[in-house]
């Protein structure tokens, strides 16, 4: 039920996001439909708890896996952690204006938060020259760069890429 209904935000949109069409997409009825999830708003509550975790573990994991590179490559991976956590920013701004999201506003804070300060350590750890208010900038407008902006992706990341080394590599010298 999940997985179809995170299909039709993505593909179909949010106006196709109701229980009938879920249930007819899943090939259950209604009713076994209602057994899991008694609303759209509950559906759309489980999509956004998940993707939350899912992000988390996602970055947890790529800065695991990059822990021993270059701080190049660490900002790389930074900035592609940003790129896939941005899924979670399109799903909470295509469900503000079906339903009562305010019970997420503290969540989305939360998430950008923990990426910021996670980002932020992962980087120090790579390099004590630069400081963390300069780190914090550059992870800001990256950030706020990967939330505001729709299209291709890999333009992006390699524009935000170019940025962050120009901001912080000469800070390392």
């Amino acid at each position: 039920i999940i997985e179809t209904s995170k299909d039709i935000l993505d593909f179909e949109g949010i106006k196709n996001f109701n229980t009938n069409y879920i249930a007819k997409k899943c090939n259950i009825s209604i009713g076994s439909l209602y057994q899991y999830f008694q609303s759209k708003e509950l559906i759309m509550s489980e999509i956004l708890n998940r993707e939350y975790t899912n992000q988390l573990k996602k970055m947890e994991n790529m800065f695991s896996e990059v822990k021993s590179l270059k701080f190049e490559n660490k900002l790389k991976a930074v900035i592609e952690t940003s790129l896939n956590a941005n899924k979670l920013n399109e799903y909470i701004q295509k469900s503000e204006a079906f339903f009562d999201m305010s019970k997420f506003k503290n969540k989305k804070i939360n998430f950008e938060e923990e990426f910021l300060e996670k980002s932020k350590k992962f980087l120090l750890d790579s390099s004590q020259k630069i400081s963390p208010e300069k780190i914090e900038q550059a992870l800001l407008v990256i950030f706020n760069s990967v939330k505001n902006a729709t299209g291709d992706d890999e333009k992006l990341k390699e524009a935000l890429y170019k940025l962050g080394t120009s901001f912080l590599v000469p800070q390392m010298n």
